[in-house]
Order: C-alpha cells, then structure tokens, then sequence
C-alpha cells in the first residue's frame, strides 16, 4: 500500500508543477505549483485566509485558502521581503528584534511602572515606512480609478497592531507585539505589489509613474527602490494560494469566482504565483469556472480524472507542458493522448528552460539569493566558505606586498571584534528562510545594532574581501543573549493586543489613537528623503568617496608617458631639420602626452614628432625622432613578450604571450597597436606583470583564457536586467539618487562578473579601480566558468585553439556610468513601447569617452583631474546628468589630441604589419 505522500511517479529535481493532481479531496489544476504543497495540500480548516484580528506569523508564509476580500495575498513574495534599503528595518527576529524597557510614573502612583515595547528610534523608522507606504498605496489606488475590484478590501495597518504603544507587561509580550506589527506590513506589501501589477497592466507607458510622483512628491529613487524590492519585483516567486471553485452562489463566500474570474488574466502564465484551484470530485464541474481557465482549456475533464485515477499513490499527477510560446499541453506520452485534452491558445509561458515534470521534487527548495551577494543559490553558507577559501588561495598567489601588507592590517582591525565604521568593511548577515540560510547585505546602522547578535565565533572576517559575515549557523550552540525567557514567544494567541478599524472598507483604514497617529495622518513624500538617507547611509559631511583623496590612480610621469607610448626621446641635435614642419609648441601637445599642465620646452622636437604622427607618415621623419623609424633602436631588436596579429573582421587584434609561456597560462588580446608597442617598450616581463601594469595604465585588454576548439560551455545562467529606472523629462538628480547609484555600481563591481570592468579602461575601468582597492590582484584572477561562458571567443592561427574572454552586457555597463532611462513624452516607433526614450548618465558612457580629448589610450592627468572636478560638482549638488550628445559635447576638449591618439594607432599597426609580414 502506497504512503500518504508516495507520488504517483518518480521524482526530479525540477522546481514547479504545472498539470493536474488528485488526493483524497479531489482534483486541483495547478498552475506553478509548488512542490512543498502539493503532496500534502492543506485543508480549508488548516490552512484559512488570515483574519484582521488574529493571524500567525505563519500565516503569511504559507499558501491559504483565499478569502475573496483579501485576493492580494495571492501575491506575498515567498521568501524574506524584508531587504533593501526601504525594508531592511524589518528584518529582524524574536532573537535580534530591539525592545527596551519603559519606566513611567503614573498620576497618583508612588512607585514607577514599568513596561515594555520597542526602542523609540525603531518605532520612528517604521512610522516613517507605513506612512510612505499608505501614501503610495493610496495614489495608486487613485490612479487606477478607485480599488482593485469590488469587494476587494485593505488589511488594517501596521499601526493597528500597536507597535507604537511601549505597554507590554513583559520583554516576550513586547516581542509579540513587534513580530505581529511586522507580519503586518506583508499584506500591505502585497497590496501594493497588486496595485503595480494593475496598473502595469492598465497603462502602456511609465505615465502613471510620473503622475505618481507628481501627485505624491514621493522621490524617484523611492519609486525606483520600492519596484526594485519585493513588492514591485515580479521576477521573485510569490506565495500563491488556494482557490475554490466548487462553492454555489449560496455560500457566504460566493464571490471566490467572481474575484478569481477577474484577476486571473494578469496572472496566469505570466507571473511566477503558484495557485491551485480546487475542481471536487465531480468532474466535469457544476459551478461556473473562471472565462481565463476556459481560453486556454485547463480545465478537467472525465478522461483527464480516469487517467489521475488510473495511476497508483495518494497523489497522483498529470503534467501539463509548454511547447511553444502560445500552446500549453499535456506532456509527451501521457495517456490519455486524444487531441480534444490538449488545451488551445493559452499564454502560459515555460519558466524553465528544463521540461516539466510529472511529480514535484522531494529535493530541497532553495530559495533565490540575493543579487550580487556572492552566493550561489542552492549553496548553504559552508559549502560558501570553502569556495571562498579556495578562491583566496589562488588570489595569495598573486597578491602584491602592498596588498598583502593591507589585508594583514585589516586582520588586525577586525581582530578587535567591533562593528565597522562608515568606511570600513562590508557586512553580510544570513538570515534562515524555509529552513535555508540566505546572506543578505547589511548596512552600516543596521548592522550596528544586530552585531551583538552574534558571538564572536558567529562572526568571520575575509581580508582578502574585506567582508563580515554573521551567521549562527557558524556556531549553532553559541547564544549571544543568555536569558532565553526573554525570547520564549510561542504561537499561542494569549496576548494579541489589536485595535480594530471602524469599518471594514476598501479605502485605507484611518490611524486609531495612538502614539504616532500624526504622523500616519501626515503622510508626506518628502519625508521618504530622511528614509532613504537614512538607509543609504548618506552623510553630506562626510561622503563615501572622498574627491580629494581618492584610491585607484597614480599619476605616470609625462616624460615616462612620452617615451613608451611614443618611442620618443629627445635628440641629440635640434630636430628641425624636417623642411615640412615647425617646431612650435602648441597647447595640444600637453593634450596629446595627457597633461595640460605640462608645458612643452620650446627646444623640444615633440611638436615636430606629433605633426608626423597627424599625417600618419613616420618615413618622413627623422629617425631619431621615433623608435619606429630607426634600425637601431630597442624595439628593432628582440622582445621578451610574443605578439601573434589575429584577423578577426576589418580591423586586428594582437595577441600578447609571454615567451616560453604555459598552455594554461592566458594571453592578453589588446585592440590598440599603440599599446601593444607600449609594452614592448615597457619591459614588464610576464603575462601577470602585464596585467598588473595594464590595470594600472588603465589602457583596454582583455585577459583570454585558452580553450580547445571543441570546448564547449553549457547555457549560460539567466542574469537579472540591471537598470536604475525609468525617470520623466523634468528629472533633476539628488545626493539620495548618486548614493543608490553608488551602491548598486559598488555591489556589481564587486562581483565576480562586475571585476571584468577592469579590462574596460576609460572610465569604465577608472570607476572599477575606484571601487575594487586591491584591484591589481583581482585582475590577475582567473574568471569562474559561468563568467568566461557568458563572455567572447576569438580563433587563435594555426588551428591552436580559441581563446575565451570575459565581456559586460549593454546594461551593465550602464549601470557603472549611472544610466537613467527618460520618457520625453513624444510617441516613436523605434521602440516596442512605442514612447521615444533618451538616456541621461553620471558619467558618459564608453562611446562618448572615447571620442573625448581626454582618450589618450590610457588614464592620464587630464582624466584623473577632470573625474575629481565631476565628482566634486555632484556633491556640492552642481552636477547635471546628460545625454550621449551633451556629453560628447561637453567633454570633447581638445579635438587634435583625439586626431593624434587615433593616428598613433594607425602607424603602430603599419609597424607591426612590417614587422610580422
């Protein structure tokens, strides 16, 4: 006999169930189920919609049976929403939630009383935070012309659950208070998570986005942070629920189909929400069934029960399968095969690029991880830890002295044991969800106030990384508080204190009076400016980028600079012999070696050096002007570095071994001839060494990694879009806005992908020198597969192979120079929105830079002084953002000097072409 939870084929690893089941209850249609639920899904009895009065903490985190006034529920992540900078206030326990005790000394009493509740500094965040979001829901819900649908009502606030009041008879009943007032924001959340699906679907274009933060003041970035959170994020899985269909028009709850009927287009198959409609027995069903279950024909059907029937378990499946983008049918061999089951023209998209499968997984679910936290999904934090452990030591073959001096006083720092500063190292604290740790970053006053959380050996440090990591995991027996009566909160419902709303009604209940109704009532948008200071650690006085100091850059002598870039050193003898030219020293010479501020010596035959260069004729020149012109120079002789010229398309590129080198090490492929002549000139010996220089140069390479001709890597992984939003065309930038930005650069540039922004020089590379302090080391590193897999390959000559090389995505790049998209309101068909759109940045952009005065081939005084000045107006709040065309304006300088960089390429590759014919 078959086990209550024996399914009714073998398993697999795969994540979802689409198809129909049958238990002991009857038969569900399940649209991206999930496989936790489905080999034991709960009872009405079990498992109801949570009340307004009374709920569990699980109650939220646990598909119910959705009750027709609360459909947004449908929508609550499945996962902790609690991160990012609008919501990591939330992020607690009822072991690291913040109470304090609360002595007051009544009218008429002798002794104080004494009570319970949260800190106050907490209780203002989140007052801050509920009444930001009421006043976001209820613009919403305004511009979608009044609530979701009929009947469809909001969940009494935060508020009402009486985290304000600090009248708790003890720390645990203080505990209660805070985790159900928390719980409390996950239904507004989902709420509002409700209204962007609606209104997405409602309007073609950001218009509403723009009336939003007209109506609300609200500031772009909290748009922008709160769609990029939980709530507006529909790329995360959502919790879902259970939907009867089998209730007649005589049950209270009648409405279930109607609310179904309505909201089920702007779900099905198009968002990743697991709902499960409960058929009955009776097949085919009696009661009316939702028109969008119709369209696509996922409805049972006699011959569908007899299959479920003919199969052995408790639970029997029946999968259901996509096989193109618009026809959802039963898989492949499944029996019954008549056509008249196959469903026709749904819109139920695949959502894993794997086949479905025909009974949910028994393997662990792993929920997603946070984007650019260094975790893998799947990956818990040990197995974390020796990948990073392995990973250091390959980076300690190639650390510099002055890195590893660094990382030794860093180790020292974090020895003390005490949180890090403003400038100090990252923290990552990993938080348990559904049974799995996920490491989440922390910021520096949250991490403040949960460092004693943790013991000392709860808490490890990576020098080479310059991260904390907090976990209790790391000592599962260690408690950082030893009084555990404080923390004994059970699930009972003894102690609830709630003040109920007036009515029950669509409209957002009004606050009820308590400490704190003010400032619900004085719902501001400009009030999310101290929120959003607050939570990107914002200090006017003191920013995280220090414009007079900043790391990342040397400064490389002018004359050094003309003797390896150019081949020039002064001659003996006046060079002025050249009928053709005269030997005047103009401003665009300074312009052309990368300094400004360097003045020419008129006796100098660098001017006359350069005119050559301009008209792209070395030959006319005197040999002692340039090393590419005399048999007797240096470069005429021997190198110690091996170039090989690849043809790939119209113009060369030049591969750089070191001689004698292994097949294992890589190989640098640089674009720019000048440069390749540069290191020729330079003499720095190996490939690392190269490297090291090149990064340092700031000059454009790319490491390339040997591979087999045949060498195939599997699919790449899905990356997620990266983008800093959408704003309208009266947009004007704030400090908040460049620290949002700064810190999604940082955490990309910091990860394993965002390291290949090195390679880029410009400013692309300058900003990821700025970023990365030990950027020499990370440089050398060889790349992770799945990062060299989403990258290019060139063919090396002679048939040795291919040579592989880490590459950035158009919107990755975006994102280190700050790119915004914006709406000027004019319709074009360019675009599959049909909006003409233009794109305004902090920095320019690669195409723009390189058109620039200041794109010498590497990163000279005149860019180190112009990037200081930039970052000095964005601070000081004198900075515009501007379009490609403003920039390549506004940044063209000195237009001859571009002329000479470009002409100095042409003749370096006519050298090379000589020499290698």
């Amino acid at each position: 006999m078959a086990s209550p939870h024996t399914p009714s084929v073998e398993s697999t690893s795969l994540q979802y169930f689409d198809g129909h089941i049958l238990n002991s209850r009857g038969v569900f249609g399940v649209h991206y189920g999930n496989p936790s639920v489905l080999l034991d899904i709960p009872l009405p009895e079990e498992a109801p919609a949570p009340t307004v009065s009374n709920f569990r903490s699980s109650d939220f985190r646990r598909p119910s049976w959705i009750n027709p006034n609360f459909p947004q529920l449908l929508l609550l992540p499945r996962s902790n929403p609690f991160y990012g900078p609008i919501f990591s206030c939330l992020n607690f326990n009822k072991k690291t939630v913040h109470t304090e005790r609360v002595e007051t000394m009544p009218l008429g009493d002798t002794e104080p009383r004494v009570r319970w509740g949260l800190q106050q500094d907490l209780i203002d965040r989140w007052l801050h935070l509920e009444s930001l979001l009421l006043l976001t829901l209820h613009y919403m819900t305004v511009l979608h012309g009044g609530s979701a649908a009929e009947g469809v009502y909001t969940f009494p606030t935060p508020i009402h659950y009486c985290y304000t009041e600090r009248n708790a008879n003890s720390p645990s009943d203080a505990i209660k208070v805070a985790l159900n007032s928390r719980d409390a924001f996950l239904p507004l959340m989902a709420h509002l998570s409700l209204m962007f699906l609606l209104l997405e679907a409602k309007n073609t274009d950001d218009g509403w986005r723009q009336q939003l933060n007209r109506y609300t003041r609200l500031p772009w970035q909290w748009i922008g942070d709160l769609e990029a959170s939980a709530v507006g994020d529909f790329t995360i899985e959502r919790l879902g629920g259970i939907i009867d269909l089998t209730q007649s028009k005589s049950h209270p709850d009648h409405r279930i189909p109607q609310h179904v009927r309505w909201l089920l287009p702007y779900l099905l198959g198009k968002h990743l929400v697991p709902l499960y409609f409960f058929y009955g027995h009776v097949i085919p069903p009696t009661e009316p069934i939702p028109d969008a279950l119709l369209e696509v024909g996922f409805v049972p059907t006699i011959e569908e029960l007899a299959y479920l029937r003919s199969r052995s378990g408790a639970v029997t499946f029946s999968s259901w399968s996509v096989i193109n983008d618009s026809v959802w049918k039963r898989r492949s061999g499944a029996h019954p095969s008549t056509s008249s089951l196959s469903p026709s023209a749904p819109t139920l998209p695949a959502y894993d690029s794997q086949a479905p499968f025909d009974s949910p997984p028994t393997a662990t679910y792993f929920p997603a991880v946070e984007r650019d936290s260094g975790q893998k999904r799947g990956e818990d934090i040990h197995a974390f830890m020796e990948r990073r452990r392995l990973h250091n030591e390959k980076r300690a073959q190639h650390e510099s002295p002055d890195a590893k001096s660094r990382c030794l006083a860093q180790e020292r720092h974090a020895s003390k044991g005490a949180p890090p500063g403003k400038k100090g190292a990252r923290v990552f604290i990993w938080e348990e969800e559904e049974g799995f740790y996920i490491r989440h970053a922390c910021n520096r006053i949250d991490t403040a106030d949960l460092w004693d959380n943790f013991t000392p050996a709860q808490r490890v440090y990576d020098s080479f990384s310059n991260q904390w990591d907090l976990c209790t995991a790391l000592a599962p027996d260690e408690e950082a508080e030893p009084d555990q009566s404080l923390y004994d909160v059970g699930d009972d419902d003894d102690f609830f204190p709630f003040h109920p709303p007036d009515s029950q009604t669509p409209s957002i209940p009004s606050a009820p009076d308590v400490p704190g109704r003010e400032v619900i009532q004085r719902r501001t948008g400009e009030r999310a400016v101290e929120v959003l200071e607050r939570a990107y650690d914002l200090h006017p006085d003191d920013p995280a980028e220090d414009p007079d100091n900043l790391p990342g850059w040397q400064k490389q002598d002018v004359l050094t600079a003309i003797r390896f870039r150019f081949g020039f050193e002064e001659p003996i003898t006046n060079a002025n012999s050249s009928p053709q030219i005269q030997n005047t020293p103009s401003p665009w010479c300074s312009w052309c070696v990368g300094d400004a501020n360097w003045a020419v010596p008129e006796t100098s035959a660098l001017p006359t050096l350069l005119q050559h260069i301009l008209q792209s004729d070395l030959q006319e020149a005197a040999a002692n002007l340039s090393d590419m012109t005399s048999a007797a120079s240096e470069l005429a002789l021997g190198w110690d570095v091996a170039v090989t010229i690849l043809n790939q398309g119209s113009e060369p590129l030049y591969e750089l071994c070191s001689l004698g080198s292994e097949s294992s090490e890589p190989s640098i492929l640089l674009e720019s001839a000048a440069t390749v002549l540069q290191v020729v000139r330079s003499g720095w010996g190996g490939i690392e060494p190269t490297i090291r220089n090149l990064v340092r140069l700031g000059a454009a390479f790319s490491p390339g990694w040997p591979r087999p001709t045949d060498y195939r890597t599997p699919l790449a992984p899905h990356r997620p879009t990266l983008s800093l939003g959408c704003r309208t065309s009266d947009y004007r930038p704030t400090l908040v806005d460049f620290a949002a930005y700064v810190q999604r650069r940082d955490a990309f540039v910091r990860s394993s992908r965002g390291r290949t922004a090195l390679f880029y020089g410009g400013i692309v590379g300058r900003i990821a020198c700025l970023v990365l302090s030990d950027f020499e080391d990370v440089a050398c590193l060889e790349p992770s597969e799945d990062v060299l897999q989403t990258g290019a390959r060139v063919s090396r000559r002679n048939g040795e192979g291919e040579l592989h090389f880490e590459t950035l995505t158009k919107e990755e790049i975006n994102l280190i120079c700050g790119v915004y998209t914006i709406e000027t309101g004019q319709k074009s068909s360019a675009t599959e929105e049909g909006q003409q759109l233009k794109f305004i940045s902090w920095w320019p952009t690669p195409p723009a830079f390189y058109l620039s005065g200041l794109n010498t081939g590497w990163w000279n005084a005149n860019c180190e002084r112009w990037f200081v000045k930039r970052l000095k107006d964005i601070h000081n709040g004198q900075a515009t953002l501007m379009t490609y065309t403003q920039w390549k304006n506004k940044i063209r300088f000195n237009k001859t000097a571009r002329k000479v960089t470009e002409k100095l390429d042409k003749v370096a590759a006519q050298y090379l072409a000589a020499r290698f014919a």
